[in-house]
């Protein structure tokens, strides 16, 4: 099981991690959910993640020289625990420790997994013990427990090569050092590693020692001499063959109509390596590229092929060749058309024409207008209501590639294309909505009007402007009317007539519910299954109301003898009912089985909540060990001890200087009432600077300091208990002193007050 626990890890991991906590930690651990460190009483005690990533630097914060692959002459290593394997190069991902004396050249990381996701780190030459491992790289798997020994394998070999003669058997032996993965003397002739060997024929030859040892063995001892690791071959290189024929073929080009006569001659240079070749000395018309062709040309090839066995870088081929052959052909241009348009509005067919030359650009479709336009235009311009919208064409054709063609106008034809419509005749009015309002009261019988009036009125009793101010107890009601303001009849409404509809409310006080209620309408109270999930609904009969959430400014008190005690703030019940305070404190129940909190806690089934709290002051050494609290539990529960307050401790002395500051401990302890059997035991370490009341002798000085602790007893038995102060062991002159500079000043006589309020909460 996960001990601790992530923010989505699964309920049974939860339940898991709580049982955990509440059984055997307390209340003193925590957990880091960025780094992944779990820490108790200031010390890490696990991780969460199941990944460790390790990586090294020469600065605190692992900027400098950051590696995640090497820890040589690092000063510093970095963690990072993670729930991934990817290795994160961002030296801010890890929490960074410095090494005493850094790594040098001869440390090594070593680590030990012991189970829970607790790992435990320590750099030195050697491992610290048989069971730790060397770091080798990321990432270390913290569910792989590595503290348990185990059996160590590994298959040490040396090699050499020879010319095919078996080498001679080594006459010392090595010893391996499990730690490093390295065996010292290497054998004369022999090699510790496979090395490079390119002579043809050579054969490797290498000896073999396989290792079993036992986890904790450091070293092992490597016999060489032994004949029964045999000398055996395991590679050979094979041996040069005859050079083979390699061919070229070289291209020469030429565009002409009809196939060429004359030929390159002379000598071209050919690189092996790249395939490129120079031109004929000679070329007669030809080049190595075809170049730009003219229309209705061929284009030729010829080759000249060449051969050898050498391995020369560049060869010079000889041309003599004598034969062309085509390998294409240049084709001519091909047609290119477009139209071109110009336009005329008029209330008859145009009787005159343009004429002149447009300039057209092909790659837009642009052209200019004619010199002669005789009322023509480029554009179609504003039309006049009523005239005819007419086109004029000109086709432009050519099969040349030039950007742009001069057009000259010869057309006569024109066409219609459009019409320019008249305004049509002024519409008569439509009908006008308007509304009529009245207010009666709520016991009424919904109002009544005369369907039709004269002009734009309203029926008699009802007003055109809306009320204002308060109704309580009256409903709102409203009347829609069609107003005819025109001298004929629209859809049976007579000319200055208004139609009235209606009536509606526009307010009722009957019951409200919001537009997403789904529960049941109207609810039953009692009965959850009608409440629904959304929405709200309130009752006019009932005054019952059903929502989700609610905040209220004042106190919340039902029953018929509701809780109420407290000075403005109910925490005990002294009746039925219940009762919610506007600081956010509560009581539910009774006296014998509520729900109460004081605003610190929540406390359930009448158990104890803050039973036998005190408030005292004491001087310590005046009493042995002064009881700061008694009290008496009723039931085997979880119980929160729980102190705080001041100590001040006054001290003089004859000789010396004035001192700079304080150091003791007050020793809380939860005994058995009455015996010096311990429950716990609260420890709270003082370090507190001083202020010098008298800077001559004999001198005196005092220090005053608040401290705080909260610790949880698992399951504490019924009985009754005593906190006390245990003073011969908080403040005896071993373990109270004044220093100044580190020099410890020995009081001539000293005092501590404690000041404390304590408490008790059973919590289940």
């Amino acid at each position: 099981m996960s001990y601790f626990v992530n923010p989505n890890a699964s309920i049974s991991d939860i339940t898991g991690a709580l049982n955990y906590a509440l059984a055997n930690l307390g209340g003193s651990v925590s957990s880091n959910l960025s780094s992944g460190q779990i820490s108790s009483g200031g010390n890490t005690i696990g991780y969460l993640y199941q990944y460790m990533n390790v990586a090294f630097a020469t600065s605190f914060d692992g900027v400098t020289n950051f590696s995640t692959t090497s820890f040589t002459n690092a000063t510093y290593f970095g963690l990072r625990n993670t729930s991934t394997t990817t290795v994160s190069s961002n030296p801010a991902d890890y929490v960074w420790y410095q090494v005493a004396g850094g790594f040098g050249t001869t440390k090594y990381l070593w680590y030990n997994v012991t189970g829970g996701r607790n790992i435990q780190f320590s750099v030195q030459t050697t491992a610290p013990a048989g069971y730790y491992v060397e770091w080798i790289n990321d990432p270390i798997n913290l569910d792989i427990v590595t503290s348990t020994i185990g059996v160590k394998n590994n298959i040490l070999i040396i090699y050499q090569w020879t010319n095919g003669t078996v080498p001679a058997r080594p006459t010392t032996t090595s010893t391996y050092t499990w730690a490093t993965n390295t065996f010292t003397p290497v054998p004369s002739g022999w090699s510790a590693n496979l090395y490079s060997d390119t002579v043809a024929g050579n054969i490797l030859f290498e000896i073999q020692i396989p290792l079993s040892v036992n986890g904790s063995v450091l070293t092992s001892l490597l016999d060489w001499t032994n004949t029964s690791y045999p000398i055996i071959a395991t590679s050979a290189n094979g041996i040069n063959g005859v050079t083979g024929t390699r061919t070229a073929v070289i291209s020469m080009y030429q565009w002409a109509a009809s196939v060429p006569t004359v030929f390159p001659t002379g000598n071209s240079t050919y690189t092996w390596s790249t395939g490129v070749y120079t031109a004929a000395t000679n070329p007669n018309g030809w080049t190595i590229t075809p170049g730009y062709s003219i229309a209705g040309d061929i284009l030729y090839a010829c080759d000249a092929i060449f051969s050898d066995n050498t391995t020369s870088s560049t060869s010079t081929i000889t041309w003599s060749t004598s034969t062309a052959y085509s390998i294409g052909a240049s084709g001519i241009n091909g047609q290119r058309t477009a139209v071109i348009q110009l336009y005329q509005w008029s209330t008859s067919s145009p009787s005159s024409y343009p004429s002149g030359t447009s300039t057209y650009t092909w790659a837009t479709g642009t052209y200019t207008a004619p010199s002669i336009l005789n009322g023509w235009s480029v554009t179609p311009g504003a039309p006049i209501p009523g005239d005819i919208l007419y086109a004029i064409d000109q086709i432009v054709t050519d099969n040349l590639t030039t950007p742009t063609t001069t057009v000259t106008w010869s057309s006569t034809t024109e066409y219609a294309i459009g019409l320019a419509g008249t305004n049509g005749s002024a519409g008569s009015n439509g009908l006008s909505a308007i509304y009529a309002y009245l207010v009666q009261n709520q016991s009424l019988s919904p109002p009544t009007f005369t369907s039709t009036t004269t002009g734009a009125t309203a029926p008699s009793g009802w007003s055109l402007t809306p009320p204002t101010g308060s109704y309580i107890g009256q409903v709102f009601w409203y009347i829609f009317g069609q107003y005819n303001s025109s001298t004929i009849t629209i859809n049976g409404i007579a000319p200055n007539t208004t139609l009235w509809t209606g009536p509606t409310a526009a307010s009722i006080f009957e019951d409200i519910e919001s537009d997403n209620w789904n529960g049941s309408v109207p609810p039953t109270y009692g009965n959850p299954s009608t409440y629904g999930t959304t929405g709200y609904y309130i009752s006019r009969n009932t005054g019952d109301v059903y929502f989700n959430n609610g905040i209220f400014r004042g106190n919340l008190q039902t029953g018929s003898s509701p809780a109420i005690s407290g000075s403005g703030v109910t925490t005990t019940m002294t009746g039925q009912g219940a009762v919610i305070n506007v600081n956010g404190s509560f009581a539910i129940g009774n006296s014998t089985a509520n729900i109460a909190s004081d605003g610190t806690g929540v406390y359930l089934n009448g158990l104890v909540n803050a039973n036998g709290s005190v408030s005292g002051q004491f001087t310590l050494g005046s009493t042995a060990s002064p009881v700061i609290m008694t009290f008496s539990t009723s039931k085997i529960a979880n119980t929160i001890i729980s102190s705080s307050g001041n100590a001040g401790i006054e001290g003089s002395w004859t000789s010396g200087t004035p001192p700079l500051g304080v150091s003791f401990y007050l020793n809380f302890q939860l005994v058995v009432h009455g015996t010096t059997s311990v429950v716990q035991q609260y420890v709270v370490n003082i370090l507190q600077s001083v202020v010098n009341t008298n800077n001559t002798s004999p001198y005196t000085c005092k220090a005053v300091f608040n401290y705080n602790f909260s610790n949880i007893v698992q399951n504490l038995p019924i009985g009754t208990y005593d906190l006390i102060c245990n003073g011969p062991n908080s403040y005896n002159t071993s373990n109270t002193y004044f220093e100044n500079n580190g020099t410890i000043i020995t009081l001539t006589s000293y005092s501590i007050g404690l000041y404390c309020t304590s408490y008790y909460y059973q919590i289940g």
